[in-house]
């Protein structure tokens, strides 16, 4: 009998009633995450083994851990079930797992098992939510959905969590403009019918994924509607704001996303208090699609550019890749060019870790 998928661990443990989530987060992060061990590896050891690997586990719930991890066959049935419908998961070990999250969240705010449906490739491009009112003003929805068509089909990626309003208008024009799109969605895919079915031609065409970190059969609840703006805020490398209801204290995950770096607009046309309250936290005006476009490039630009390739280091890629044996060798090569991002760094130190650095190089 073949053995379940890692993933369907992941599944079992963490979809199980009866063990502490917390908890079984805690004690992934340091067995998964920290050791880079598989979960597979625990699976019908006795509780006393499971507690001596894992110290995060009390007496029940090592006991509830056993049982979950024997349950891992049937959750392996379940994701055969979705991935039959076109439905994968990644968990928080996988390297796809968005970065953004790990740098601006806490630990205890990620979901470690992600369900998605389209082009995992999407997570890897920076991406620009545009956001706001619920019910916009006329012109506030025209503005919207014009920066939304200009900036969908070029370099950006659109992100959103397809709520009423703004969100929703934008995210329709970006993909009816043929550009790339990720969608958070605020339920499980067993309730997200309607949505799927509008992204279906953008998602057999790789320009749209839809994520959700809630097992598909949950259904929308406002905690999980926050949960999914806080994750939409935390992946964005910018943010554009039309006629927001809320202010800079109140918007889900902001803090986080200014003090990482992320890009803060707001529309000119929208009511000056509100807008006041946005620009003393950082946010930048904007008048239209152009002046959004110009900002936003000129921030992301950047964040491309970081490594600057010297005469030598041209000439040495023309000649052929370089090859490096270890993490560490290739950091420091590439830091002869220039500044490595703390991104890149960590990718190549997991890379290692994980087996993927080996003789052919990287």
């Amino acid at each position: 009998m073949t053995p379940p998928d890692e993933r369907a661990y992941w599944l079992a443990l963490l979809s199980d009633p009866q063990v502490d989530r917390s908890r079984a987060k805690a004690a992934i992060y340091g067995w998964a995450i920290e050791q880079q061990q598989r979960l597979d590896a625990l699976a019908g050891l006795p509780s006393d083994a499971l507690r001596e690997r894992l110290p995060d586990l009390d007496a029940a719930q090592a006991a509830a851990w056993r049982q979950a991890l024997g349950q891992a066959e049937a959750a392996g049935q379940v994701l055969a079930q979705w991935q039959g419908q076109g439905i994968e998961l990644i968990t928080r070990a996988d390297a796809a797992y968005p970065e953004n999250w790990v740098e601006r969240l806490a630990e205890r705010w990620l979901p470690y098992t992600l369900f998605y449906r389209g082009n995992l490739e999407l997570l890897a491009n920076p991406a620009v939510c545009l956001a706001g009112a619920e019910e916009p003003g006329e012109a506030a929805g025209d503005a919207a959905e014009a920066a939304a068509a200009r900036l969908g089909p070029g370099a950006h990626v659109l992100l959103g969590g397809y709520g009423q309003g703004i969100d929703r208008r934008a995210l329709t024009a970006g993909s009816q403009a043929l550009g790339r799109t990720i969608l958070i969605l605020p339920v499980g895919f067993a309730h997200a019918g309607p949505i799927l079915r509008a992204g279906q031609m953008a998602v057999e065409q790789g320009r749209r994924i839809e994520l959700s970190p809630f097992e598909p059969e949950a259904a929308y609840a406002p905690a999980l509607g926050r949960a999914r703006s806080l994750l939409v805020t935390a992946l964005a490398e910018a943010l554009a704001l039309f006629e927001p209801a809320l202010g800079p204290d109140a918007w889900p995950g902001y803090e986080p996303f200014a003090q990482h770096g992320g890009l803060a607009l707001i529309w000119e046309g929208g009511g000056a208090d509100m807008r006041a309250a946005w620009q003393a936290a950082g946010a930048r005006p904007f008048a239209d699609a152009d002046a959004i476009e110009r900002q936003i490039a000129g921030h992301l630009l950047p964040a491309v550019d970081e490594i600057v390739l010297d005469q030598e280091s041209e000439d040495a890629l023309e000649a052929g890749p370089v090859q490096f044996d270890d993490a560490d060798s290739a950091i420091r090569r590439l830091s002869e060019t220039g500044r490595v991002p703390d991104k890149l760094a960590r990718r190549l130190r997991e890379a290692e870790e994980r087996g993927l650095l080996g003789e052919e190089g990287a």
